[in-house]
């Protein structure tokens, strides 16, 4: 009867987790090598361009001008937290209340914080 219970309970967990369970995704790559921001390391910081090759294009791409303007010189981590706190008050703003995005926080928006700061990288600030 463990015969047939093992594999079963191996594909059970496959289906609920399909990445793998905690101890194996400590121990692999990021999940998505090809983006370059899961890449940064923790001794990254961003800075501010001055004078920019553009303008900004975006609320997003402001609020980080913005937020580099005054402090002008952020981790990467701080920078990544700052700009998912404003995605998720710009999403509760537009409405995501309804659907309690609220629950889980700015967390939810690291990855679109990244693709945003990787965005402006080069042109509006710089990533070293």
């Amino acid at each position: 009867m463990s015969d047939l219970i093992q594999p079963l309970t191996g594909w059970l967990v496959h289906k609920v987790f399909p990445f793998g369970t905690a101890s194996e995704l400590n121990t692999r790559e990021p999940i998505c090598n090809c983006d370059p921001a899961l890449k940064r390391d923790s001794d990254s910081s961003v800075r501010l361009i001055k004078p920019a090759l553009r303008s900004s294009a975006t609320d997003v791409e402001a609020f980080v001008v913005t937020l580099l303007a005054r402090k002008n010189e952020l981790p990467y981590r701080a920078a990544v937290s700052h700009v998912a706190e404003f995605l998720f008050h710009k999403e509760l703003r537009a409405g995501a209340w309804a659907v309690d995005v609220g629950l889980f926080g700015s967390s939810l928006f690291g990855a679109d914080a990244r693709r945003e700061l990787e965005r402006g990288k080069g042109e509006l600030w710089e990533i070293a």
